[in-house]
């Protein structure tokens, strides 16, 4: 039994390292044909108090001098971020797009947030943009 264990957690610690290795949270930033980060870009991962709810957003643009769009996912609890970054939308090339992780998915998912907090985005959308 206690083979069978040790086995398991040393699974468990490989696919977490494998993991790191391969997605270690930067978000890969727009490059020009030398390679270089493209001048007036953004693509950053940020963290914000919403509500007295730590959220994150991701803020991904070739020009910083393109109007702003507030991406809200589909939620509560789902984001879809992931597949924006396997499935490009071009959104970045005439915005900048930030996409907002709701309370309770993504990266702004934490414990401490009650579910039933997370049912409704009109509040904390409210907020987030001042109205």
């Amino acid at each position: 039994m206690l083979i069978v264990f040790s086995v398991l957690i040393g699974f468990a610690l490989l696919i977490a390292c494998l993991i790191l290795l391969y997605s270690p949270g930067k978000i890969r930033p727009f490059l020009d044909d030398a390679g270089n980060p493209l001048a007036r870009s953004i693509s950053e991962k940020v963290f914000v108090d919403i509500g007295g709810v730590k959220q994150g957003m991701f803020i991904k643009g070739k020009n910083l001098e393109n109007p702003v769009l507030l991406f809200v996912h589909g939620g509560p609890c789902f984001s879809e971020y992931f597949l924006v970054e396997k499935h490009p939308t071009g959104l970045e090339e005439i915005f900048t797009v930030c996409y907002w992780e709701q309370r309770g998915g993504g990266i702004s998912y934490s414990p401490e947030v009650p579910t039933e907090s997370t049912e409704s985005a009109v509040k904390p959308l409210a907020s987030a943009i001042g109205i």
